[in-house]
């Protein structure tokens, strides 16, 4: 399934990025809730790096940004923008494969985010390792923040709904695993899962840090993400 995403972002990641070079809604209630500006960022799964740039615009450009995807194709594309801080680092990392906390980097910031990335985390297993190993990210006093997509409640996403490939072992599905058409290119299917209210209560109580906000924004409906916002004390 992961193998599935790496395709569909080197096929795709221009149209995909075209899509997504906005701000989401519900950034301005994340960053407008912090204790303050933040001296240092994580992003996992930064894609394009349209969260950096927000964030210097938003905040200016006295905060470093550590931004981190598989997708080669995304990051070169982040490195074209202007907008992001001067105190910029992008890497390729895969998140999906091999121990959490070995792909993330060391160090400890003031925000860790994750969005848009979740449901791309095939096993429940693995989404909760990975959440807290972006936890442990955090300084004391730090924040992170999670947007959950709420693609399975939404009927224009159903219809987008394809077979999984016979490469995919059906037995090792879990149930909100599904493949997403994406535009309209032959073949271009991402591996997608939706989370329910159960698996994200599961999550916060595998993750074990105060949940300080959560809330429902973004999209036509006003209700495309859920997102998730925890604390670790100073």
């Amino acid at each position: 399934m992961n193998e599935v995403n790496r395709r569909f972002y080197r096929t795709s990641a221009e149209a995909f990025s075209s899509s997504r070079d906005y701000p989401w809604l519900g950034w301005e209630r994340i960053v407008g809730g912090l204790p303050e500006p933040p001296r240092s960022v994580l992003d996992a799964g930064c894609g394009n790096a349209r969260f950096g740039a927000y964030l210097a615009t938003w905040l200016g450009g006295e905060f470093s940004y550590l931004g981190l995807d598989a997708s080669a194709e995304l990051l070169a594309l982040a490195r074209r923008r202007s907008d992001l801080p001067s105190d910029t680092t992008l890497i390729e990392r895969d998140l999906v494969v091999g121990p959490c906390a070995e792909a993330l980097p060391g160090g400890r910031y003031a925000l860790v985010a994750a969005f848009g990335l979740l449901h791309h985390v095939p096993s429940f297993a693995r989404r909760s390792e990975l959440l807290r190993a972006l936890a442990e990210r955090l300084e004391p006093g730090g924040r992170l923040a999670v947007s959950v997509w709420r693609f399975g409640a939404f009927e224009r996403f159903r219809g987008k709904q394809v077979p999984f490939e016979p490469s995919i072992e059906t037995a090792d599905l879990e149930a909100g695993d599904v493949l997403l058409s994406f535009g309209e290119k032959p073949g271009a299917v991402r591996y997608c899962h939706s989370l329910d209210e159960e698996e994200i209560d599961r999550l916060l109580a595998a993750v074990a840090l105060p949940c300080l906000d959560r809330f429902t924004s973004d999209g036509r409906e006003g209700a495309l993400n859920d997102y998730l916002v925890l604390g670790r004390a100073k």
